[in-house]
């Protein structure tokens, strides 16, 4: 699955960077790789692959700094067992493993310590970017609601007229038919 991954990753990254189609051909497939990024399903694998390294380096460096001193001590005793010669001669081989042992286990640990703090930062740049992109989107998805939800006064091409207040019930009507009509009538 891993090694998928990466091969994949290989793959898009030769196009994009070997592609000749141009900076919008460039975009949407930028786009398209942050969408796959982005999955969540995608950050799930991210997320177990991390904790799995953060759980297990110390026990690979363990087991190899076991594997080694035995080894050096599987070696001691063979050379023993051959002779008072091939024992002083075992004797440096040994402590030739051991300090390989010793060593491999070091620069085990220090891999390790790297892996891990690698992960965490790419971990943390990956959270910002991801918090980044979902502000912005939050944003625009905002920006857009409040532009529909807005009245729009622009649109109308004429000014609104303000009506004409009607008259009360309770107060008689007066004036004369000149005054509904335009006309100049009698009042009847």
């Amino acid at each position: 699955m891993r090694l998928k991954l990466i091969f994949i990753i290989g793959l898009v990254a030769g196009y994009v960077l070997g592609t000749r189609a141009g900076r919008k051909r460039f975009e949407e497939i930028r786009a398209a790789a942050t969408d796959v990024w982005e999955n969540p399903r995608v950050q799930r694998v991210v997320t177990d692959t991390e904790d799995f390294v953060k759980e297990n380096a110390p026990i690979v460096a363990e087991k190899v700094a076991e594997a080694a001193k035995v080894a050096a001590e599987k070696a001691a005793e063979k050379a023993k067992l051959a002779g008072t010669s091939v024992a002083e001669g075992a004797g440096v081989a040994g402590e030739t493993v051991r300090h390989a042992a010793e060593r491999i286990s070091e620069v085990v640990a220090e891999a390790t310590k790297d892996l891990t703090d690698t992960l965490g930062e790419v971990s943390r740049q990956l959270g910002d970017k991801i918090s980044a992109v979902a502000h912005s989107k939050a944003t625009a998805t905002a920006t857009t609601a409040a532009t529909t939800a807005a009245p729009t006064t622009a649109a109308t091409p004429f000014p609104a007229k303000p009506t004409p207040a009607a008259p009360s019930v309770t107060e008689p009507v007066t004036g004369t038919d000149a005054d509904l009509t335009g006309e100049t009538r009698p009042a009847v």
